[in-house]
């Protein structure tokens, strides 16, 4: 049996301009979704244009398939201060992206697009915007947890 639970939240607040920073220059995260009652977790590259959050990965891929199943997805990401390691926790609805237009527009902006498909039309691309509804945030510098202001 699958146990869900809402995501808690800390007292103290910060803007959602202040955390996306650590959104830029294509960090590591690890985008949460399920399958069945079973979680996966895998780790990818997030995508920050357009001030949206972006997946791609390969049609062929199983994420593809659960998201489409079940689009509630959490991913995380550890932001790197000298001060230490923190850490930004999200629950957010996945959206598989059809428009075209969206499709190319993105991938001109991402640099490491070529490597994995031939264009935009690539039956085996898959564009994922992620539509964040809840933000975590375990600052690496302060050590203080904040909940992230999404409006």
């Amino acid at each position: 049996m699958l146990y869900c639970y809402a995501m808690k939240e800390y007292p103290k607040q910060i803007s959602l301009q202040e955390v996306w920073v650590h959104f830029e220059g294509f960090p590591l995260a690890h985008l949460a979704t399920v399958e069945g009652n079973q979680p996966r977790v895998r780790p990818m590259s997030l995508i920050s244009i357009e001030n949206r959050l972006w997946l791609a990965t390969k049609t062929e891929w199983d994420k593809v398939g659960q998201i489409i199943a079940n689009n509630k997805v959490e991913f995380t990401v550890a932001p790197l201060s000298k001060n230490g390691t923190g850490s930004i926790r999200a629950t957010a609805i996945a959206v598989v992206i059809k428009d075209r237009e969206t499709k190319q527009r993105l991938s001109l902006a991402i640099p490491w697009f070529n490597q994995y498909w031939i264009d935009s039309d690539d039956p085996n691309f898959t564009l994922i915007k992620l539509e964040p509804t809840r933000m975590l945030y375990d600052h690496p510098s302060d050590r203080r947890k904040y909940t992230v202001i999404l409006t």
